[in-house]
């Protein structure tokens, strides 16, 4: 009508994808996580970081097993899936806010990988939100609680001389998981009696008692003895290094071996006792700070709240 030709329309072969469409490369989860971790060594993060990722990774894939549920590529790893047979299931049983909102940022990492390389269609990790806990209590042993856990490893073994000198060094230092994990030969000095770590917060030097230098010599020895690929301070009996995970599982069987029932067994709550003894045995805040390295005092004032008292009530009691 306006004496322009009718344009014909002609439509899209079946096989030609819209503009908007994205297409997504075809991989394995277990390629695509090999790539995540060469992605995150391209960001050159640390090693503690990447493993603690992967393990946050290969527990959640378990989890999504024991529900019957296996993932072969990662474009079946949908939103929906995430929430409800993940987040909404270690909701469900109980697990603690800090270790879901630390599988949901690795969820996140994950994601936002696979979708700037093409392994799925959208990104949506923004939309995979923390969970929210109340504030658990700080929990610490008691000397009878100590005294029964470090009567549990078979010290007539190298595992169990292992798991030993390990309990020590925590109760003796204070140190976290993750930097006895980090912890290299040299990275002790037996006759200053003291160890070199890194990890959150700031790295430094840490004191240790005599009684844990003749145990931490003794442990050399042991370790000597065996072939090591490793020159972690702590390995396995195959040399290999030890992960996280696997001392977390030893203090679990020892803290059941130990009929400790009333409070958490494990690495961190080591920390724990070591602050308060340090706190009920006459030491300041701002050096328990200095060994703890927290950034600020948030956390040792929390602790000298809780203990603080005790020591109070002592003073009291034998005061001339």
């Amino acid at each position: 009508m306006l004496g322009l030709e009718r344009e014909t329309y002609k439509k899209r072969p079946s096989n030609v994808l819209p503009m908007e469409a994205k297409l997504v490369r075809k991989t394995t989860i277990k390629e695509s996580l090999k790539n995540f971790v060469k992605d995150m060594q391209a960001e050159n993060l640390g090693q503690r970081t990447i493993a603690f990722h992967m393990e946050n990774m290969a527990a959640m894939l378990k989890i999504l097993e024991k529900q019957g549920i296996i993932i072969k590529i990662p474009a079946k790893l949908t939103k929906d899936m995430i929430k409800q047979n993940l987040i909404l299931y270690m909701v469900s049983k109980n697990y603690k806010p800090n270790t879901i909102n630390g599988r949901i940022k690795t969820l996140r990492k994950y994601i936002t990988f696979l979708s700037q390389e093409d392994y799925i269609e959208t990104n949506f990790a923004s939309t995979l939100k923390k969970v929210r806990g109340k504030g658990e209590p700080i929990q610490a042993f008691t000397k009878d609680q100590v005294a029964r856990l470090l009567e549990q490893p078979d010290r007539t073994t190298f595992t169990g001389f292992r798991d030993y000198t390990i309990f020590l060094l925590l109760l003796d230092t204070g140190i976290r998981l993750a930097e006895l994990c980090g912890l290299r030969i040299q990275d002790v000095d037996l006759k200053e009696g003291m160890i070199k770590v890194s990890g959150k917060g700031s790295s430094g030097h840490v004191p240790f008692s005599g009684r844990c230098a003749k145990i931490l010599e003794k442990y050399l020895y042991y370790r000597d003895l065996r072939p090591n690929d490793s020159d972690h301070l702590f390995t396995s009996i195959h040399g290999t290094a030890l992960s996280r995970s696997t001392i977390q599982d030893q203090f679990k069987k020892y803290g059941k071996k130990a009929k400790i029932v009333d409070v958490r067994v494990s690495p961190h709550t080591m920390r724990h006792t070591f602050a308060k003894y340090y706190i009920l045995g006459g030491g300041d805040a701002f050096s328990l700070q200095k060994i703890l390295r927290h950034k600020n005092m948030d956390t040792v004032k929390i602790y000298v709240n809780l203990w603080g008292g005790e020591v109070k009530k002592q003073h009291d009691k034998y005061s001339p």
